[in-house]
């Protein structure tokens, strides 16, 4: 009796071992002797199987099971008993039936059965014992399709068994592609490749293993290997949730076990675990317990991380108040008011700041509290004990984002004067610059909509002193981001300088050749023109592809309104496939291939393509009816179908360039939509361009263009928080357009930069000889500057050769004469 209690003691607080569970079996069945005590048994089986389902302990469940059933005297007993046993047996089957290494026992001791239920049916009729030979015959087909181990010895025992000779030639070639199958499973097997490689990384071994029997597409044998993995894995809270995803994207029923269960399983082994209890609680309320079921599971959780891990405790109680604040929303508006659900929900965020307090998180208090007043100021109208919590949780904090929040509720509350005086009080608050800077960023934005020209100048006047205090902070960036330091050139030598000639001479050749082709080509693309001209006017030109370098000429002024860009094509793709994209328009009537006039595929310098194309169509209108095909599959890739952009002159370009925000962070499955909605809170998105690899796969950042500068420098702001669970890091896609002016900037202003062409390449050292300084990278320009004396044009006299000659220009003839003289270098 004492070892029982300890047993179930220890037995609710920890899930037991497969050994420990048969060892409490085996001693409460020497003391079973009444139905009673069989009941008991077969409880404590259940209980084992729900902790881990091993095929050890469902053999010896489905042995006491059988057991029971010959044991019965009466055949009434035998046939109520009889659905029971096979119940039993057939989930045993459909969860370790595909064990490669000991599933076999499973499947013999079912066959075993049968046999022996058929030759005790001798005063049955002829019409049941056929049905009885016919589930023997099913039986062994069963485990001939589960391809595990020791098929020899069941093929053995089912040939001498069978009576029909036909079947059993039928059934040889079944059985050898069977034995075969099993060989290949054990190559890859995680308990068979630890035995055979005495390998210790077992937790590796199963994941290959986990993964190829996904890859097999057979969800019987997935099950059985996760649960074979997790017997031994047991305290790994990513198996774990791995095991509950791939359930949840099986069909209702399919898979055998629910992902309740799943995660009742994993907090019983992983307590410790915050992401696997928060699971629990989504999917326990999507069950639907009651708020008190609830509350009890939120009790367990809380008091299981209080002892593994205090300081993550703040996210249970955060879950715990969102799972009150649902129950009193499902409240009809005209009861809420008095009734229990509005006590439950304030008492449980009183519970979670006493609770915090005690382990004296701050951060976490102060995150409760923030809630806390949001539920109050937009659920219950309270908005004067919303601002005394907010005064309570502000004091001292650090928190960027608090600080942010605050003021966004006080604003959309209309409160706009204690919106101003927390900006104020978060200036003094707040250590960091970088926060400093954002934080005061927004107090203009939000002085510029709903302040007056007296707040407004409050505000540009904190923002240039912070400037001035902070001078190591890119103010002109919003977001206070460290400017970045200048390079330091480096001095240079007369041999460097010599090398650089060298190389400029190199690149004047090159250009002169380029020059030269493109001359060529010039004179092609005039003819070509004016033979169109005389055919067609107003056609849009093939796009001509040079060393990967993309160039489209447009005949027409506006042609661009007749060309789609398509991409997230496969390599291989051809016209005829991107034709079929547009065969037929979104609403089944003229098809869209007729109005193709170009199509021209983007290759790269060895002939392959890129994986995107331009479609020229013959008007706008049908150009426009091809935008509905974005997101079209093709070969296995969501083809995306956008607006070709225009050609811009330079400042044009530099425009858009200034525009547009590089965005990463983003998560593998992100679409356009969603970025575009995410963004647009803050400013008016024109564009969203995810980026690719090879594959066809999101590659994990993006390019968003907005309609002018002020919004992308708005949405910087959007720097370092949180989406679709993971921190975007947002910066501009041209950083050198978002620094900070010099010193000296109002009094010169940069010059844009030159466009970047073949004259670019040729420093000016090759031109001014005399002056061999390393030139600037960007040019600024002085009106009505007097030439400095190096650049009036002047004969320039040749330094005179001394006595060893090392001023004078060393050829290959002066080498050589050196080399034949033996001089020493």
């Amino acid at each position: 009796k004492q070892l029982e209690k300890i047993r179930e003691e220890f037995s609710l607080s920890f899930p037991l071992a497969e050994d420990l569970w048969l060892e409490w079996i085996g001693d409460e069945m020497r003391l079973a002797f009444s139905e009673e005590d069989q009941r008991k048994i077969i409880a404590l089986f259940e209980r084992a199987l729900s902790d881990y389902p091993t095929t050890k302990t469902w053999s010896e469940y489905v042995k006491y099971i059988q057991k029971l059933y010959f044991d019965l005297e009466t055949a009434k007993q035998k046939a109520e008993f009889l659905s029971q046993v096979r119940d039993v047996m057939q989930r045993s089957l459909r969860v370790m039936g595909n064990d490669l290494l000991e599933g076999f026992t499973l499947w013999e001791l079912q066959r075993n059965f049968e046999v022996k239920v058929l030759e005790s049916m001798q005063d049955s009729s002829a019409e049941e014992k056929q049905l009885q030979i016919s589930l023997i015959r099913e039986c062994f087909d069963n485990e001939v399709k589960a391809q595990v181990k020791g098929l020899a010895d069941s093929w053995v025992a089912y040939e001498s068994w069978e009576t029909d000779k036909g079947l059993v030639e039928k059934k040889k070639v079944l059985i050898e592609e069977a034995m075969m199958k099993a060989s290949e499973r054990e190559l890859r097997d995680g308990e068979a490749r630890r035995q055979k490689e005495n390998s210790s990384n077992i937790l590796e071994l199963w994941q290959e293993c986990i993964q190829g029997e996904c890859e097999s597409g057979h969800v019987g044998r997935v099950i059985c290997a996760y649960e074979r993995a997790l017997s031994s894995c047991c305290l790994v809270p990513t198996m774990w949730n791995a095991y509950a995803e791939f359930v949840r994207s099986q069909p209702s029923g399919s898979a055998g076990v629910t992902v309740a269960d799943v995660y009742k399983r994993s907090v019983r082994n992983c307590p410790f675990s915050v992401e696997l209890w928060s699971s629990l609680f989504v999917c326990s309320e999507e069950e639907g317990l009651d708020i008190e079921e609830m509350q009890v599971l939120f009790k367990k959780a809380i008091a299981e991380i209080k002892h593994y891990s205090p300081l993550q405790l703040v996210e249970i109680l955060l879950a715990e108040c969102d799972c009150a604040r649902r129950s009193f929303l499902k409240v009809p508006e005209d009861s809420r008011k008095g009734s229990k659900e509005v006590d439950v929900l304030r008492s449980t965020f009183a519970n979670a700041v006493k609770l915090l307090e005690e382990i004296k998180d701050e951060g976490g208090t102060r995150r409760v509290r923030g809630y806390w007043a949001e539920v109050e100021a937009f659920y219950f109208s309270d908005l004067d004990e919303a601002i005394k919590m907010w005064d309570a949780a502000l004091k001292g904090c650090q928190d960027l984002s608090l600080w942010c929040s605050v003021v966004d509720s006080l604003r959309a509350c209309r409160r706009v004067g204690q919106a101003r005086t927390f900006f104020k009080r978060g200036l003094n608050t707040l250590q960091s610059a970088q926060d400093l800077a954002s934080f005061c960023y927004r107090w203009v934005e939000f002085e510029k909509r709903e302040g007056d020209m007296e707040t407004l100048g409050q505000a540009r006047s904190k923002y240039s002193t912070f400037a001035v205090v902070n001078p190591q902070v890119a103010v002109d960036d919003k977001v206070g981001r460290a400017a970045k330091k200048p390079r330091e050139k480096k001095s240079d030598d007369p041999e460097r300088a010599k090398r650089r000639e060298e190389v400029m001479k190199k690149w004047a050749e090159r250009n002169e050749k380029s020059s030269k082709v493109e001359k060529k080509a010039s004179n092609k693309r005039k003819q070509a023109e004016d033979s169109e001209e005389k055919g067609s006017e107003g056609n849009v030109k093939r796009q001509k592809v040079d060393g990967g370098n993309q160039v489209e000429h447009v005949s027409g002024g506006d042609s661009n309104l007749h060309t789609v860009f398509v991409q997230n094509l496969s390599h291989d793709a051809k016209e005829e496939d991107i034709r079929q994209i547009f065969a037929v328009s979104s609403d089944g009537g003229k098809s869209l291939e007729e109005e193709i006039s170009a199509i021209r595929i983007v290759m790269d310098k060895r002939g392959s393509s890129k994986g995107f194309a331009y479609v020229d169509f013959k008007t706008e209108e049908a150009a426009k009816m091809a935008l509905e095909k974005d997101g079209t599959d093709m070969k296995g890739r969501m083809v995306e179908v956008s607006k070709a952009r225009e050609l811009h002159s330079l400042n044009e370009q530099r425009d858009v360039d200034q525009r547009v925000l590089y965005v990463s962070g983003l998560t593998k499955n992100v679409s356009k939509e969603s970025i575009k909605d995410h963004f647009s809170t803050i400013a008016e998105v024109v564009e969203v361009r995810l980026m690719r690899d090879r594959d066809g796969n999101l590659r994990g950042f993006c390019y968003v263009e907005f309609k002018d500068r002020a919004g992308a420098e708005q949405s910087l702001q959007l720097d370092q928080t949180l989406f679709q669970g993971k921190k975007l890091r947002v910066a501009f896609s041209d950083p050198s357009r978002g620094r900070a002016p010099g010193k000296n900037a109002a009094a010169a202003p940069a010059a844009p930069a030159a466009p970047r062409s073949s004259l670019n390449l040729v420093p000016r050292a090759v031109k001014r000889p005399q002056e061999p300084a390393r030139p600037a990278r960007r040019v600024q320009t002085v009106q009505n500057a007097e030439p400095k004396p190096a650049e009036i044009s002047a004969p320039v006299d040749k330094p005179k050769e001394n006595a060893a000659g090392s001023s004078a220009q060393k050829d290959n003839d002066y080498f050589r004469k050196m080399f034949s003289r033996g001089s020493n270098l």
